[in-house]
């Protein structure tokens, strides 16, 4: 918006250009350059007018303002003529509507044709400004446009049309659009544009139109119909788009392909838990008709019992807050009872939000039922184990009670002693089978538990060592196998039984400790020691070849039945030590 035009007032006689100059000042026009219009070179040469203001006396009177006039006209600055003298001279405003010259006698007459004239400079301007953005997009447009007018005929078209074409612009303007059809176009295409430019023409609306040119999919449509002022044809490369929309469906068939194929059942539900898609083996599974189950919600399934339902709710709430998550669940009603599944749920996410989870289901009642009597048939036969351990025990005690009552016809101490040992030996494997009759796990045993039942019968067999002797268990709490059990315990009766009848004559007290560790640094291998700070083995008995049967019997039990290494030390304490490997050993 011009806010103080710069007029150029035109007159030879000073005293009208100073009165024109009053008025305009008056009426509050301050930006005023006078030009008394001479033969000589104009004053004007350094002044750019917005409008000429000139006495309409001189228009024809001398080249110098006939210069003036033509460079206005050139610059298309509006010129206003006026008459000092009220004369009313018919010349106007140089295309302004104006039909007489102004009167600068009349101020009301004067302001009018200079805001008239300012208007004019304005529209003009922002005719060129349009004109300017017209050309701008045209020509900056990604997209191709072809302009026409109302007859067809191309009056403009931007470089993409032509890079998307390979059609020069000077071949496509000043040319009917159906020429330009039949001439590059062929075969179906040529048929279907020649179409849409004859709808286009009549006014009719058309659909965008996908057009395959020089390799590329180029899509057409015009966002307005023919009229007075023609119509536009946008050419948009859709080529990218295209492939992108068939690798899409190509994806989705596979996709849709794999889903049905599956041997897994698959279900996808939204966030909402509403079932939108699930292949058949799923409906095979669930034993329900499409019609059932698509589109509802999970929780209103007619197979879940109350119980299954909350379960669910808990687990798909889960599985929308985990990557991948698996559960099982059991399902049925009257008519589908005892279904057992195992289902995995992956979160199906779209730009990183989430759209609902894929579950996808196995059928693992048959599993399930065979482990369940897998599962009840092993209890039978661990409770008819325990049943023959709890026998064997029995019956090991009827032969150290029939050996207790023989004992009482024997007068031989040698003889009774024997007898004795053979009670206890007899008593160590009785133990182990109370033991495993009581156990959960009939293979292994705890050898600590065992060990402390053990030296607490021998305790009471030599009752008369009991206030002189500490016996110190250190044993870390392990599992032993059930026949490597056996050895340990009679090895352990075997030298708890000597240390008590050897160890301390006289009333002597002491210490005695069974200690059972994992061997350091060897996987899988125990070490069993039993030390007392006894008087010890004399310096002339050789522990591996002694006649005694107890220790032969110790030797004999390492070495041949366990593969064992069997050691001795006699100082500074007695020390037995026997290593071994325990194959099931599970340390706790």
């Amino acid at each position: 918006m011009i806010l103080s035009p710069a007029i150029l007032v035109i007159e030879d006689r000073k005293r009208s250009a100073a009165h024109i100059q009053h008025s305009l000042e008056k009426l509050g026009y301050h930006n005023i350059h006078i030009s008394t219009g001479s033969e000589s070179k104009p004053e004007n040469d350094s002044v750019h007018p917005d409008i000429v203001l000139m006495d309409v006396l001189l228009k024809e009177k001398n080249p110098a303002v006939r210069k003036i006039i033509h460079d206005s006209e050139n610059r298309e600055i509006p010129v206003v003529y006026v008459s000092t003298t009220g004369s009313g001279r018919k010349n106007g405003l140089k295309s302004g509507g104006m039909s007489d010259a102004v009167d600068t006698h009349n101020r009301r007459a004067l302001k009018d044709a200079i805001e008239n004239a300012v208007h004019l400079i304005e529209t003009e301007q922002k005719l060129k400004e349009s004109e300017l953005r017209y050309q701008s997009i045209l020509e900056n447009a990604v997209i191709g446009i072809i302009v026409m007018d109302e007859r067809g005929i191309v009056r403009d078209a931007n470089e993409a049309v032509c890079h998307l074409t390979g059609i020069d612009r000077d071949k496509l303007t000043g040319r009917h659009c159906a020429v330009l059809a039949r001439k590059f176009l062929k075969g179906k295409n040529l048929n279907k544009v020649l179409k849409v430019i004859q709808d286009l023409l009549l006014g009719k609306p058309i659909e965008p139109y996908p057009l395959k040119f020089n390799d590329r999919i180029i899509e057409i449509h015009s966002p307005q119909h023919a009229g007075s002022h023609g119509f536009t044809v946008i050419f948009h490369d859709i080529t990218d788009k295209k492939q992108a929309e068939d690798r899409l469906t190509e994806t989705a068939t596979k996709y849709k392909k794999l889903f049905e194929i599956a041997h897994e059942g698959m279900i996808y539900i939204n966030t909402k838990g509403q079932i939108l898609d699930i292949n058949n083996h799923a409906l095979s599974i669930l034993r329900v008709p499409r019609a059932k189950i698509i589109y509802k919600n999970y929780e209103e399934l007619p197979f879940l019992n109350e119980n299954t339902r909350k379960e669910i709710q808990k687990h798909f709430k889960q599985a929308m807050q985990k990557d991948r998550m698996t559960m099982n669940i059991t399902i049925g009603d009257k008519e589908n009872t005892g279904k057992y599944l195992e289902c995995m749920t992956t979160r199906v996410k779209k730009k990183n939000r989430i759209e609902g989870i894929l579950l996808t289901a196995h059928d693992i009642t048959d599993h399930v039922r065979h482990e369940n009597q897998i599962r009840t048939s092993l209890k039978e036969k661990e409770i008819l184990l325990q049943e023959i351990h709890h026998r064997v025990k029995n019956n090991l005690q009827i032969i150290s009670s029939l050996l207790h009552l023989q004992s009482f016809q024997i007068n031989d101490e040698k003889m009774m002693e024997s007898v004795k040992q053979s009670q206890n030996r007899i008593r160590t494997m009785a133990i182990l089978h109370e033991q495993l009759y009581r156990a959960d796990d009939l293979t292994r045993l705890d050898f600590e538990h065992y060990t402390r039942s053990l030296v607490r019968h021998l305790l009471n067999q030599y009752a008369f060592i009991q206030n002189r002797i500490e016996i110190r268990i250190k044993i870390k709490k392990c599992m032993i196998g059930l026949e490597n059990a056996v050895y340990c315990g009679l090895i352990i009766n075997e030298l708890i039984s000597n240390v008590f009848k050897h160890a301390f004559p006289e009333n002597r007290e002491g210490v005695v400790q069974v200690i059972l560790n994992p061997l350091k640094g060897e996987n899988g291998y125990f070490e069993l020691k039993v030390k007392d700070n006894g008087i010890g083995i004399p310096e002339n008995v050789d522990v591996k070849n002694t006649a005694s049967l107890g220790l032969r019997l110790v030797r004999l039990l390492t070495e041949d039945q366990m593969q064992g290494r069997f050691e001795f030390r006699r100082t500074p304490e007695t020390l037995f030590r026997i290593i071994f490997k325990e194959r099931s050993s599970v340390n706790a």
